[in-house]
């Protein structure tokens, strides 16, 4: 009996031992079964032309294309708060229409309350902000370029800092927050 007892006993500690073995030393090393499946990506509802109709159908400022825009500009839209106006390069993708269009619109905000406004000072709210709201839309917004952060945000004071951010997240939230009520509006009319 005590040698049955011992058999059983091995027989336990054999199947902890590999059930020990699969659990820690199996699982360290790759396994195929360990992959998952990458989330699948939730479908933008709308097309990129609607969404740049939404952005005009809620624009707070005038868009004008002129033929002779300049060329060395690297961007198609420029905010003007002399005249305040958009004005925009012929003959652009609908996608850079779209990002380039809300960057000037960004400036336009940022202009509204600020006399001695500098686009140059801004230009990276008005990046972020173009960036922000065509990632939301699913837009890809690979030719702005976010990987120069402003010395001003290494050596600014916080509270100027704290300003500049809510700017910026003034603007998405009034674009992109326009941009949603013309779609609605869009959807519901085609219902």
């Amino acid at each position: 009996m005590i040698i049955t007892g011992m058999a059983h006993f091995e027989s336990v500690c054999k199947k902890k031992l590999v059930e020990w073995y699969n659990n820690m030393i199996r699982k360290a090393k790759f396994d195929v079964t360990d992959l998952q499946d990458a989330p699948e990506e939730k479908p933008v509802p709308y097309s990129v032309r609607e969404i740049g109709k939404a952005l005009f159908d809620s624009k707070t400022v005038t868009v004008r294309t002129v033929p002779d825009y300049p060329e060395d500009r690297q961007f198609g839209a420029l905010y003007d708060a002399e005249d305040n106006c958009i004005y925009l390069r012929p003959n652009m993708p609908i996608e850079n229409i779209v990002m380039d269009v809300t960057m000037a619109l960004a400036h336009a905000k940022m202009a509204k309350d600020n006399p001695d406004y500098n686009a140059a000072d801004y230009q990276f709210e008005a990046r972020c902000t173009a960036y922000v709201v065509a990632q939301k839309f699913g837009i890809d917004a690979k030719h702005i370029g976010l990987s120069d952060l402003p010395a001003f945000y290494g050596n600014g004071d916080f509270k100027q800092i704290h300003e500049r951010l809510q700017l910026l997240h003034e603007n998405v939230y009034d674009i992109a927050g326009g941009m949603n009520l013309a779609l609605m509006k869009m959807k519901a009319k085609e219902k």
